[in-house]
């Protein structure tokens, strides 16, 4: 037993995904070394809260604030399962804008009883400028295809599909 826990628990700790498990009551029980480092000081704003309160955290709009009973390690808490779900945190709460996404399930003892929790996330702030950038390439793009007053055609050799400006 003592070796299946050191084998698991080097695994949690060489991941490059942080890995945040609660109680039932909602109190810290294992971060990762990912968890602190993607986190930061801002771990304890991300343990389970059952309050309205507002937290630094924002929703994918990047305006409304997830609630601390609303984020995905609380909702697992209540016993669902949250896919993808993603946060923002924008300056001042980051040095720099920072995406995770993250995906939380409750944990259940043998007779399926609560346990606690576990939340998985991934820094994705990369991912979310890259897709930025092509964003505003293409709006770019599309506005100097407009401004040219040429008219284009691009054909798909793939699909044979020819479309036109």
């Amino acid at each position: 037993m003592r070796r299946q826990t050191t084998v698991l628990q080097s695994i949690l700790n060489s991941m490059g995904d942080g890995v945040v498990v609660v109680d039932t009551a909602g109190a810290l029980v294992h971060q990762n070394p990912a968890a602190s480092q993607i986190l930061g000081d801002r771990l304890s704003e991300f343990l389970p809260a059952d309050d309205n309160r507002p937290t630094s955290f924002r929703q994918a709009d990047q305006l409304a604030p997830y609630t601390a009973s609303a984020l995905p390690l609380a909702q697992a808490m209540c016993g669902a399962a949250i896919d993808s779900a993603e946060l923002h945190l924008a300056p001042p709460y980051a040095p720099a804008a920072q995406w995770l996404s993250v995906t939380a399930r409750p944990l259940r003892d043998p007779d399926n009883t609560l346990a606690g929790g576990v939340a998985v996330f991934r820094d994705i702030s990369a991912a979310k400028q890259a897709e930025t950038a092509l964003r505003v390439s293409e709006e770019r793009y599309a506005l100097a295809a407009r401004g040219a007053n040429d008219g284009m055609w691009d054909w798909d050799l793939k699909t044979n599909q020819v479309f036109f400006s």
